[in-house]
Order: structure tokens, then C-alpha cells, then sequence
């Protein structure tokens, strides 16, 4: 089917190239990143190289892959599908798949054509057209359930590179995460640079029924997620615009929680990295010595912290007493010294050591047996 639709396409083209000038796009990109059938999506086409299509020329689409549109959309006084000129020498669709073609969500993803095929022209390609273009046709929920993930991230990159001008699509899996069981909103907690700049919290009390608006940060709906359905929320955004930020403002990274509507319940911090910014050296949590007994001085030390992620804290549980401190040092290094003995006195036997971070996750929790010294 696919070849038989650009054979035709290719003749067409054919037919016309002795008088129509090809133009093709230098980028293009869809708006959200990802996407179901029955939203609305905006199909962006950047032709800032081309010089045969005039600032502002009239451009319409021919599409036939899953099907011809349905007459006057999405514009119903027309009987071609026309883009809209956005300036900078940039077109767009904007519609929802399931309006514009006339047909479900399932029938849509039935076809068997793994893209969306489409040329861009003048109105009869007397002046310009491309080649054959194309989006893919993808199950993005339905790929995101099925990989078993708590929540992903994509962006209009296809290699998933976060700027702050980046049109970013996050999912999330409530049915995978505890104390999310049943609820009916999700909210995002979050900020740039490991919460250190444009934090925008989550209020769970600044409610539209409190008078307080959508587009103002911080408010329940401006955090909230699209809900999708059995356990699945989506949420789409430009860092900058949804941060508040310059799109000069540096940005190492976005950090993040999902939060129960009523934070009953949230996940442990999650971030993003920056395109272009190296992951940063995995965190390591050390004991010494490995063997010890009631007379050593135990070091706990952990190195490569994470920005904003200090002090660390630490609980230790042996012979029945518990203890409570934070650890010192910087990112590079935090640790602490434990006089066993001390502490717990003679008949202590292990020590149950709880570490946390500063949002209170707990990095390690384990259990540690003395050994009974010569």
C-alpha cells in the first residue's frame, strides 16, 4: 500500500516538475512530542532555507495516509487544507487526528502504514511542492505501558535532548507506583538545577474553586497532569515557558516529583539531564572497615553527591537505642564517624543503618552484623 501511494505521489510530482519549483523543510517538528489520536497536535514546517517559497506564500497540505482528510477541515470555509503562517518563515497544521480523518483512535493505529505521508504544495503545485513528508504513526501510550516503565520522558528531539525551549512530553504510571492506587489527579513538584532555581511547588489548597487561576505557577491545575485513563497521565510543556525562566537561564538539569493530589503520597525525586550536559558520576556509599566489631570506629562515606542533595542524613538502630545526625563535608564528600562502643555499649550485636537525602528518600537502608572481636 505504502509503495502504491508514493508511486502515485511520484507522478504526480512528475507531472508537475517542469513548472512547480520542490521546496523541502529544513526541520520539522510536532507539538506536543508525543501524543494521542483524539487531542490536538500542531504539525510545525520550518523552511528558512528555502528560497523558491515566499515569506508568507500560501501552503496547503496533501495528505492520503490513513486516509483523506474529511471535507473543511479543519477549517470548515475550505475546501483545501490550508496551513496557517506562524512568520520566521515557519507553517503549521494545527487538528486532532481523530476529527481530521474522520476515524477512531484503533482505526487509525489499524492501518497499516507505520507514518502519516503527505506533500506540502502551492495550491495546484503551479509555484512549489515537496517531496513526499512524513510523521510517524506511533501508540504512544500504548507504547509507554508497554515498557513497563514508572515514567518516561520524550521530546521533540529524536534523540530525547532537553533545551529549555524543548516541547517536553512526560508520562507517568501510577498503577507502578506506591500509594498511587485509584487516585484521580497527578501533580508535578518540580524545578530546574536540582531545585536550586525556578521551583515551581506544588499548592495543593490553590484550587480554581479558591479563585486561584491556571496560569498561575504553583496552583493545582497549572501542576496537573492529563489523566488518560486507567493509571496513565500525561504532561506536556516548554521548560522556560512552564518555569518562568529566561531561555538563557542556565539549566543543568530538571528535577522532579509526581505528587498525589492531596500528597498523600509522591514518588522519589526523579531528573532530567540538559542536552549536552554529562551525567554526573553515579553516587557510591562506602563502609569502613568492612568487617567491624562493637570496638571500631565505623566511617560511612558516600562521594559524587548530587547538587542540592546535602546534608545527607543518617538513623541507626543497635541494641535497642536509635540515633539521629547528619552527615558533613560537600558534594564530593559526606561522611560521618561512629564510635560503636560508645554509642550502643556492649551488647550491641548489628546496627540497622537508614540513610536519607535531603528530601528525605532513602538512599540505603541495611542491616550490618558485628563480628566478635579477638
Amino acid at each position: 500500500m505504502k509503495k502504491i501511494a508514493l508511486f502515485i505521489a511520484f507522478l504526480c510530482l512528475a507531472h508537475f516538475s517542469m513548472k512547480a519549483a520542490d521546496i523541502s523543510p529544513d526541520r520539522q517538528w510536532c507539538v506536543p512530542a508525543q501524543y494521542s489520536m483524539d487531542e490536538e497536535i500542531t504539525w510545525y514546517f520550518d523552511f528558512s532555507g528555502s528560497t523558491a517559497l515566499p515569506d508568507g506564500g500560501d501552503l496547503y497540505i496533501w495528505i492520503w495516509v490513513p486516509v483523506n482528510p474529511v471535507p473543511g477541515l479543519p477549517d470548515p470555509n475550505q475546501d483545501k487544507v490550508k496551513l496557517d503562517y506562524k512568520g520566521d518563515r515557519i507553517w503549521a497544521l494545527t487538528f486532532t487526528p481523530t476529527e481530521f480523518f474522520g476515524m477512531s483512535a484503533a482505526d487509525i493505529h489499524a492501518n497499516p502504514e507505520t507514518s502519516f505521508y503527505f506533500l506540502l504544495r502551492s495550491l495546484e503545485f503551479e509555484d512549489w511542492h515537496t517531496g513526499t513528508l512524513s510523521f510517524p504513526k506511533v501508540d504512544y501510550a500504548g507504547d509507554f505501558v508497554k515498557s513497563g516503565k514508572m515514567w518516561d520522558y520524550a521530546t521533540d528531539d529524536v534523540q530525547k535532548k532537553l533545551y529549555p525551549t524543548s516541547y517536553l512530553t512526560l508520562w507517568f504510571n501510577a498503577n507502578l507506583a506506591d500509594g498511587f492506587d485509584g487516585v484521580s489527579d497527578v501533580h508535578i513538584h518540580s524545578g530546574y538545577n536540582n531545585f536550586s532555581d525556578h521551583v515551581i511547588e506544588y499548592h495543593a489548597w490553590e484550587t480554581v474553586e479558591a479563585g486561584f487561576p491556571c496560569d498561575q505557577p504553583q496552583t493545582a491545575c497549572y501542576t496537573e497532569f492529563k489523566n488518560l485513563g486507567n493509571g496513565i497521565y500525561k504532561k506536556d510543556l516548554v521548560p522556560y515557558e512552564y518555569f518562568q525562566a529566561e531561555k538563557t537561564d542556565p539549566m543543568q538539569n530538571i528535577e522532579f516529583l509526581f505528587v498525589q493530589k492531596d500528597w498523600s503520597a509522591t514518588t522519589a525525586n526523579q531528573t532530567i539531564l540538559a542536552a549536552d550536559v554529562p551525567p554526573p558520576p553515579i553516587p557510591v556509599l562506602s563502609l569502613f572497615p568492612t568487617n567491624v566489631s562493637k570496638f571500631d570506629i565505623l566511617t560511612i562515606r558516600r562521594t559524587y553527591n548530587v547538587r542540592n542533595s546535602t546534608p545527607l542524613k543518617y538513623e541507626i538502630e543497635g541494641a535497642g537505642k536509635t540515633i539521629n545526625g547528619e552527615f558533613t563535608g560537600s558534594l564530593d564528600l559526606q561522611e560521618f564517624y561512629l564510635n560503636i562502643r560508645k554509642e550502643f555499649g556492649d551488647n550491641v550485636s548489628s546496627l540497622h543503618i537508614v540513610i536519607r537525602d535531603h528530601n528525605d528518600n532513602v538512599i540505603s537502608d541495611s542491616v550490618k552484623q558485628l563480628t566478635i572481636a579477638d
